[in-house]
C-alpha cells in the first residue's frame, strides 16, 4: 500500500467460523475481512487501494475509510472495482467500501460527511444484524459529536451491536500512544460507557511523517463480539 495511506493495519477483523477473538461467526467458508484505512485525500492511495481490492475479490470485504480522495468536480468518491458499494455522503471525509456480496443497506438518516453508517444483515442467527460505521472526528470540533451520540442511542434502543473504524484525532494510552490528551480522555469515557472494545494491538503509529507519527486511527467492536467468542 502506497505511504500516501495510512492503515490500521493490524485492526483487520477475518469474519468466520473460526470462534477466537475480534471475529464474528457467519459462513465458514467465505470469511469477511473488515479493514480500516485513511487515504490521507491522495489519489494515489486511492489507485493502490483499488488495486488491493481487484487482488482481494474473492472473498467479501468491507473497508471503512476515512478521508477519501474526492473528484473535484463531482465532489463524489470514484476509481474503485466495478460493483463497489459505497456508503457516503457528497463530499464526504468518511465512507464505507463493500464487495457486492455484501448484504450492507444504507443508513442515511445518521450518514453525514464525517459519518457513514450501514446495517450489514450476516445472515447469522447469533447476530443478523450490525451497524457499521466508519467516522472522522474532526479536530477543530468536539470529540464526540452530536451525531455520533445519536447514532450510538438509536443502535441501544434497537439491540444493534457496531464496528466502528474511526480517525479519532486523539491519543490514549488505551490504543497505544505514548501520552493521553483531553479528546483521548472523552473518547476512552466514550468507549467505557457504550461498550466497546478496542481492537488495536500494540503501538505501531498509523500515522507517520518525517516529522511527526502518532496512533490516532481507532477500531471498535461491541463487547458483544469479544464475549461471544471467547
Amino acid at each position: 500500500m502506497c505511504s500516501a495511506a495510512r492503515a490500521n493495519c493490524i485492526n483487520q477483523l477475518n469474519v468466520s467460523m473460526a470462534g477466537s477473538q475480534n471475529i464474528i461467526q457467519t459462513n465458514q467458508l467465505n470469511p469477511v475481512k473488515f479493514s480500516q484505512l485513511n487515504l490521507q485525500k491522495a489519489k494515489v492511495a486511492t489507485d493502490n487501494l483499488a488495486d488491493v481490492m481487484v487482488q482481494w475479490s474473492n472473498s467479501p470485504l468491507c473497508i471503512l475509510v476515512q478521508e477519501p480522495w474526492v473528484n473535484f468536480n463531482s465532489k463524489w468518491i470514484s476509481g474503485f472495482p466495478a460493483g463497489t458499494q459505497i456508503f457516503a455522503t457528497e463530499d464526504p471525509r468518511a465512507c464505507i467500501l463493500a464487495t457486492s456480496d455484501l448484504f450492507i443497506h444504507a443508513m442515511d438518516d445518521f450518514t453525514t460527511r464525517d459519518m457513514a453508517v450501514g446495517r450489514w444483515s450476516t445472515q447469522c442467527e447469533e447476530c443478523p444484524s450490525v451497524v457499521i460505521v466508519s467516522l472522522y472526528a474532526d479536530i477543530t470540533e468536539n470529540a464526540i459529536s452530536n451525531d455520533l451520540v445519536k447514532l450510538m442511542d438509536y443502535c441501544v434502543l434497537n439491540d444493534l451491536p457496531v464496528l466502528m473504524g474511526a480517525d479519532t484525532n486523539a491519543h490514549s494510552s488505551l490504543w497505544g500512544c505514548e501520552l493521553d490528551n483531553a479528546r483521548g480522555e472523552t473518547f476512552e469515557n466514550f468507549i467505557r460507557d457504550r461498550d466497546l472494545s478496542i481492537c488495536n494491538v500494540g503501538a505501531k503509529p498509523t500515522f507517520q511523517t518525517v516529522r511527526a507519527k502518532s496512533i490516532i486511527d481507532v477500531t471498535l467492536v461491541h463487547f458483544f463480539f469479544i464475549e461471544a467468542h471467547k
